[in-house]
């Protein structure tokens, strides 16, 4: 009878290992990929599009869509959302260098040229605030599971957590209630592709249900990041620094 126990108690020890091996393994694949990006520069495009059925709404979903490039460096990044209209050149270009944000914002080829110089909370506030991450992180999400293609790691987050749910939310929440309307995220998945121990895209797909004037519509988004690890230009502060103004973060970001 001892035997017969030991047995089933060693499959049944085997079974969990089995049963946790793709948990596991997902895991120490994303912190893996993720301490990569700590140790060498990347540039990673984003980007964000949303889909609604009703014309009007979508008309202001379309003005939310977006692709743009950061580079990262450590602590230090450059974006670029500038962009040319009608031979004009019209956005914003920002870079942190030892914690010192520069923003240059263009409008019709005239430049606003602000700096201020950021808190650890400033800085965490900026990356979470400017797109220059997915809202969400692996750590917001109950279950990952993974499976190897053509030699990549696939790893799929799914079981949203509170705390991811909320800052889904919260990605519309500004633009939402300055129309009168608001949304609660629905389904919601993210991929990661991994090769060679590195971050090779994320994709997050999520679902809307968006109540405004009284009825309720669904707005799918898309959210992608890629990530190239060649020829990665070195971020430094602009040539024209001393021209920017010394101002308070808030000033910058519009708070």
């Amino acid at each position: 009878m001892k035997r017969i126990l030991s047995i089933l108690l060693l499959l049944s020890l085997l079974v969990c290992a089995f049963a946790s091996c793709d948990t596991m393994t997902a895991a120490a694949a994303i912190a893996k990929a993720e301490k990569a990006l700590e140790e060498k520069p990347y540039t990673v495009t984003m980007s964000m599009d949303f889909d609604c059925e009703d014309k009007n709404l979508n008309t202001v979903f379309d003005a939310l869509s977006l692709e743009f490039p950061v580079t990262v460096d450590g602590e230090n990044l450059h974006m670029d959302m500038s962009t040319e209209v009608m031979g004009f050149t019209t956005g914003i270009t920002m870079t942190v260098v030892d914690k010192v944000l520069y923003a240059n914002t263009t409008v019709m080829n005239q430049s606003v040229k602000l700096k201020a110089t950021l808190t650890e909370e400033n800085y965490e506030e900026f990356i979470k605030n400017n797109n220059a991450e997915l809202p969400v992180t692996t750590e917001n999400f109950e279950t990952l599971t993974m499976e190897v293609k053509d030699g990549k790691q696939i790893v799929t987050c799914s079981g949203i957590t509170t705390e991811g749910l909320t800052a889904m939310n919260d990605l519309l929440s500004d633009t939402l209630t300055a129309m009168g309307a608001e949304a609660a995220v629905g389904d919601l998945t993210m991929v990661a592709t991994i090769s060679d121990g590195l971050f090779e895209s994320m994709a997050l797909t999520a679902t809307y249900s968006v109540t405004a004037g009284g009825e309720t519509h669904t707005v799918s988004l898309t959210m992608n990041a890629k990530y190239t690890y060649e020829n990665i230009q070195p971020i430094t502060a602009p040539a024209d620094a001393d021209s920017y103004k010394d101002v308070s973060f808030d000033e910058i970001v519009g708070e």
